[in-house]
């Protein structure tokens, strides 16, 4: 009897077997064996050294079945005998849906008397524990992700305080957590479902090329797409954040100090803005009745200039501000042309305004605005007791981003504060860098002018320059923070699926280098194995990345969606990632022992 045919009977304990059976499982050998010398053959092996080999796989194969009967899969009916044990079989553990693939230990399992119910439940008992306990962790991250979120909203957006974990939602995730768990770890079960015995074990220990595992390779690439889009994504707003930082609001922030009083008459703050131009450190100081970037409030009406027909009245509106002479001054505001106000331009006089550039250029495209009337609405018989008045325009300043850093919303119209009084207005002082105590001192001096003053909103203006980029802080931090795991997972992903495909096809790397291949070889063909799902998930990521930024335009400064260096960059990172995330697998292939690989397979 061969020495394969011995260590069968001797293992398997044939003896003890119907003629029938024994016959069944010894052609099933047979054919296995047969198989094996020819895959021999094909490798260049002499008749002598095939043959070898085809006795030495069906041997390593019984061993197997032999290993596995020590963990517990046995026939009750049969006595097998103690033998030293193999190194116990590592399964991968990249995903549920990958273990369906793996065919030789259910093959094993149910050779030796593992029904495919008992399988069906383990593959599903498991899949679902670690969706429980995946839902449970992902709870504890989502409460903390709330916080966190919370936390850093900016105050502008006042409805995220009603934000919190709720029962339903938490209800429906965890739900969906069981669903996909249950889901994939029935792929593999319908798997055993269908399992052909004889046919497993005649296939068993063929190797499972990269191109077997569709479903894994699909996974990676959905993972690849997905970062891909939310990367695009994160960088446009991450350039439109740095644009905002580096955006011309109009005025100069620095060394600029506000607050707010109830302004009683224009001699009361005539007299403060005198007081605190006195004060050491103190460049110069003003007022208006809204502050840039502070929607506190606003005033807006409609405006025309002189000989405009009827149609073209009343039907577009600007910004009107009540301002103190030396206004532009103190925030550093650009006056293009023709002049500031001053103190005798009141009520007794020809009323005259300010313009900014953006309403100059619309009304007199073709000549200078300095001179011409514009019909607007203000107040001078006191606060909120409007009137259509006809103006004189003897300035226009560059305009002033009044509602927001990155969009012009409306045209700018300034108005002496005699003719415009507000009852309450914001003091601008600014300073020759840091002066101690300043807000004390300003309180002071306002409760020397008039005790009944009331002084709020004390701060720096570049606060309210702050303010006006937190919205845009938070989105750009919020996507970064999605782009990152996303990029984790493929991460992940592609590092699981290159770690299972070496898994298993040892024996083919095994092979190529018993017959002359080289480690560095071995290491470029997993790595191009590991990156046709990149690949793939790159283009569909283009793709979906069209979807994104057609979804983000109106979101962007000073960047546009299809910028060719963004796509570069992105794409850069996500190939460098890939690449060390196949690194491991491929290096750990390059160590394969071709005769290790080739006998314990």
């Amino acid at each position: 009897m061969p020495d394969w045919l011995r260590y069968v009977e001797q293992h398997l304990s044939l003896g003890d077997c119907p003629a029938e059976r024994k016959a069944e499982i010894l052609e099933e050998l047979a054919e296995q064996l047969e198989e094996a010398y020819q895959d021999a053959l094909r490798l260049g092996m002499n008749d002598d050294d095939a043959c070898s080999a085809a006795q030495q796989h069906v041997c390593d194969w019984v061993k197997l079945a032999d290993d596995l009967r020590d963990a517990g899969f046995r026939r009750p009916e049969t006595r097998l005998p103690e033998e030293p044990s193999l190194p116990k079989l590592r399964q991968p553990a990249f995903s549920l849906g990958s273990q369906g693939p793996n065919r030789l230990p259910k093959t094993a399992f149910m050779a030796l008397g593992a029904s495919r119910g008992r399988l069906v439940r383990q593959l599903l008992t498991e899949s679902l524990l670690l969706g429980c306990v995946g839902g449970a962790l992902a709870l504890a991250v989502g409460w903390a992700a709330v916080r966190a979120i919370l936390s850093a909203r900016p105050p502008s957006l006042m409805n995220f305080g009603d934000v919190h974990l709720d029962l339903r939602v938490f209800a429906f995730t965890f739900s969906v957590a069981i669903f996909t768990s249950a889901l994939f770890g029935l792929a593999p079960a319908i798997s055993v479902r269908r399992l052909d015995l004889t046919r497993g074990l005649k296939e068993a220990c063929r190797p499972a090329g990269w191109l077997r595992h569709h479903w894994t390779s699909f996974l990676v690439s959905g993972e690849v797409a997905l970062a891909f889009a939310l990367l695009l994504g994160t960088g446009l707003l991450m350039r439109t954040f740095l644009n905002i930082l580096h955006a011309d609001p109009g005025f100069r922030a620095e060394d600029v100090s506000t607050f707010r009083i109830s302004a009683p008459n224009f001699e009361t703050l005539e007299q403060l803005q005198k007081n605190l131009a006195a004060l050491p450190g103190v460049q110069s100081v003003s007022a208006i009745s809204h502050l840039p970037l502070d929607d506190t409030g606003n005033w807006y009406d409609y405006y025309w200039k002189e000989g405009a027909p009827a149609e073209q009245q009343n039907t577009v509106m600007a910004d009107h501000r009540s301002i103190l002479p030396g206004y532009f001054k103190t925030i550093r505001a650009t006056l293009l042309e023709g002049r500031d106000f001053t103190e005798s331009d009141d009520a007794r006089h020809q009323h005259v305004v300010v313009v900014d550039d953006v309403l100059a250029k619309e009304l007199w495209p073709d000549g200078s605005a300095i001179g011409s009337k514009l019909n607007i609405s203000d107040s001078p018989a006191g606060p909120y007791q409007f009137q259509r008045d006809w103006a004189v325009v003897i300035g226009v300043v560059r305009h002033v981003q009044a509602h927001s850093l990155t969009a012009i919303v409306r045209p700018q119209i300034y108005v002496p504060y005699q003719i415009a009084p507000r009852p309450s207005m914001s003091i601008v002082i600014r300073t020759a860098g840091g002066v101690p105590e300043l807000a004390a001192t300003a309180k002071k001096q306002v409760a020397l002018v008039n005790k009944d003053i009331a002084v709020t909103h004390m701060e720096p203006l570049s606060a309210v320059v702050v303010r006006a980029q937190a919205e845009s802080r938070f989105a750009s931090l919020l996507a970064t923070l999605l782009s990152a795991i996303a990029l984790l997972l493929a991460c992940v992903g592609i590092y699981g699926v290159l770690a299972y495909s070496v898994a298993q096809r040892t024996s083919e790397i095994g092979v190529r280098m018993a017959i002359g291949a080289g480690r560095l070889e071995v290491m470029k063909m997993v790595l191009a194995d590991g990156f046709i799902p990149v690949l793939a998930g790159l283009a569909a990521g283009f793709s979906l990345s069209l979807i994104v930024t057609h979804l983000l335009t109106r979101l962007l400064f000073g960047v546009q969606p299809g910028d060719p260096a963004n796509y570069a960059l992105i794409l850069f990172i996500l190939l460098v990632v890939s690449a060390l995330a196949a690194l491991l697998p491929a290096r750990r292939a390059m160590k394969v022992d071709p005769l290790t690989a080739l006998r314990c397979e």
